[in-house]
């Protein structure tokens, strides 16, 4: 019979003796064996003076105040898994051997530890191709650190029992257990659009709308509900694609906003479908200090790119936030929660490829006013040119890169262009884009490449450097003086 988790807080007397001692993950075997369990027990959990009995392959710590009329405590342990469940509810609360596994033994108030549960079980559920059946889909303890759940396979409803620290788990029939006592790992069950022949006598709308707008390939990858725009009713957001071996390896083709109102299904917006890039990835994310939760996809071209955009739902549309990939299909974007309080607040664009002239570059942008802003820019720079025609490409390259708030490249422009009281008129260097281009490349006619002319003599030279352009001919001619071996440029006039 499953035992139903009930949150009690207990109020009673006892000193708690912290210990900081790190145990060895290396001469740890399963199931643990007596030995294991009081040491990693009394590292974590704080159980001196704690009753140990033993029943089968779960060890049984209790705690019984002297003080007349006071409750008293128990945890179990299993022996096969490492995890520490209240052996009352049957609720997990931490696991011994699994690596910064979370303590939810501080936790009193019953909807934040629910809410400390799902962050870790639905993430389970994601990379293996499952979808919560509701919201509140898990149901119950196992009684041996597992959970009950209950979870849909395409359109066939399942209940599972899972382990939230180990990530084991393991189809069960309902109300009962399955043959197998031992959890699989990294089940290969994958979700599918086959409908069950038996649904039941009442079906579901959602999945009957689902059906409807879906192709036979497509399989869901990722179901939630939530009030996306704080309007009181919640949304259900719904991916369909081609799941992968984790959240980081699907194939999404369209993402689906729906409401479920009394049983009407309706299309609340337009479908997000992938564009010139593949999404690879959704989820639910929060903001920094905004009340919304947004959609976050992400998107790659199955090679050298990872990018990302997030969406907000506003006024029934869907608005986009933030968009960040490369438009070269190399780059590296990653968003992220620098203070780690679950609410994300900046980014990082990382890139190397011909469109920053194949400096690294990273750029970092900030959550503020509603707007993500650049912070900060870091340019990986290569030694300074030793000779005058690369002390001119490696000026123009970076003039025309022209990345705001980079000290690294200010200050080596301050060196290629040593005559900081010259008064100069800068010229148009986004037209030089595309001849940098092509003489970094070395490709595309001559004429469309720099032409560099020097007259270089021992300690000096003057530089004339064109190219053309739709029939138009730019030209910047450069002085260049050679100070203790270092060229660098004294003055330049646009022509």
């Amino acid at each position: 019979m499953r035992r139903f988790i009930v949150l009690i807080i207990v109020v009673f007397i006892v000193v708690l003796v912290g210990c900081n001692k790190q145990s060895s993950q290396d001469e740890i075997q399963y199931p643990l064996n007596e030995q294991d369990v009081k040491r990693l027990m009394a590292d974590k959990m704080n159980i001196e003076g704690w009753k140990l009995s033993k029943e089968g392959d779960q060890y049984l710590f209790s705690f019984i105040p002297k003080e007349s009329g006071a409750n008293g405590m128990s945890y179990a342990v299993n022996a096969k898994t490492g995890t520490v469940y209240d052996e009352i509810s049957g609720g997990p609360q931490t696991n011994l051997v699994v690596k910064d596994a979370p303590n939810f033994m501080a936790i009193t108030n019953g909807e934040d530890y629910y809410i400390e549960l799902y962050k870790l079980a639905n993430p389970i559920l994601q990379s293996n191709g499952l979808v919560p059946s509701n919201k509140d889909w898990l149901t119950g303890g196992y009684g041996d650190g597992y959970l009950y759940g209950d979870v849909l396979k395409g359109n066939q409803s399942l209940s599972i029992k899972l382990d939230v620290f180990t990530k084991q788990w393991e189809q069960i029939e309902d109300e009962g257990f399955s043959s197998s006592n031992e959890p699989e790992i990294e089940p290969t069950i994958q979700p599918s659009k086959e409908s069950s022949a038996t649904q039941g006598a009442e079906s579901d709308p959602v999945q009957e709308y689902i059906a409807k707008v879906s192709s036979a390939e497509d399989k869901i990858v990722f179901y939630e509900e939530e009030d996306l725009d704080l309007d009181g009713v919640k949304e259900i957001i719904v991916a369909l694609g081609t799941p992968g071996e984790d959240a980081n390896s699907s194939s999404i083709s369209q993402v689906y906003i729906l409401h479920n109102i009394k049983g009407k299904v309706e299309q609340l917006v337009d479908p997000l479908i992938s564009g010139g890039y593949y999404l690879y990835d959704i989820k639910l994310i929060r903001l920094q200090d905004m009340p919304k939760v947004y959609i976050y996809c992400g998107n790659t071209n199955g090679a050298d790119l990872l990018g990302f955009e997030i969406y907000e739902l506003a006024d029934n549309e869907l608005q986009p936030v933030a968009y960040s990939a490369s438009a070269t299909g190399v780059g590296d974007d990653e968003l992220l929660d620098i203070n780690k309080d679950g609410q994300y607040d900046s980014y990082v664009q990382n890139r190397m490829s011909y469109d920053v002239f194949y400096y690294p570059v990273q750029r970092t942008f900030v959550w503020e006013n509603k707007d993500f802003v650049i912070d900060h820019t870091f340019v990986e720079l290569p030694p300074y040119p030793d000779n005058a025609r690369d002390v001119l490409l490696q000026y123009i390259s970076l003039k025309v890169l022209n990345e705001d708030k980079a000290p690294e490249v200010d200050a080596r422009l301050a060196e290629l262009y040593s005559n900081s009281n010259a008064i100069n008129v800068e010229p148009s260097w986004d037209s030089w884009n595309s001849a940098v281009s092509n003489t970094i490349l070395e490709i595309g006619e001559p004429e469309a490449q720099l032409d560099i002319k020097l007259d270089e003599k021992e300690n000096s030279t003057v530089a004339n450097v064109t190219f053309q352009e739709s029939n138009k001919i730019y030209k910047i001619s450069f002085e260049l003086s050679k100070v203790d071996g270092k060229w660098s440029i004294t003055a330049f006039q646009n022509m």
